[in-house]
């Protein structure tokens, strides 16, 4: 199964203590979420979501809903990370070099070092 970001971020709203009827600003969301995240961790705020949506499933998807939405709105501009990488890419060095040289181009988001700062994060839980 995979989660996205947004996913992630939804989960640390709805687990936050904003609330529909304050209509916050998405500066505030963003603020909301980032410190649940770091606060908490992300398993604990999916674990919240589990704990409500066993309580009260009603008034649990109607906030999931509205936190998927806000969530949306407030990061629509932010770039969206990748969570695998795509084969290594060629380029040439510098325009002006011969088309038989060229260096490649390594992957933004390498999972290795993504999952050992998850690791070293999650350890003092």
């Amino acid at each position: 199964m995979s989660i996205t970001l947004d996913e992630v971020r939804a989960e640390a709203l709805f687990a936050g203590d904003l609330q529909p009827s304050e209509h916050p600003p998405p500066e505030r969301v963003r603020r909301s979420v980032t410190g649940m995240l770091r606060r908490y961790g992300a398993a604990w705020c999916a674990a919240r979501m589990a704990q409500e949506f066993g309580d009260h499933p009603e008034w649990a998807a109607a906030r999931m809903a509205w936190a998927l939405r806000v969530v949306r709105d407030c990061y629509a501009g932010a770039a969206r990370a990748r969570t695998r990488c795509r084969p290594a890419r060629l380029r040439r060095v510098a325009p002006t070099e011969p088309a038989g040289r060229v260096e490649r181009v390594r992957c933004r988001y390498p999972t290795r070092r993504y999952r050992h700062a998850l690791e070293r994060r999650n350890r003092w839980c």
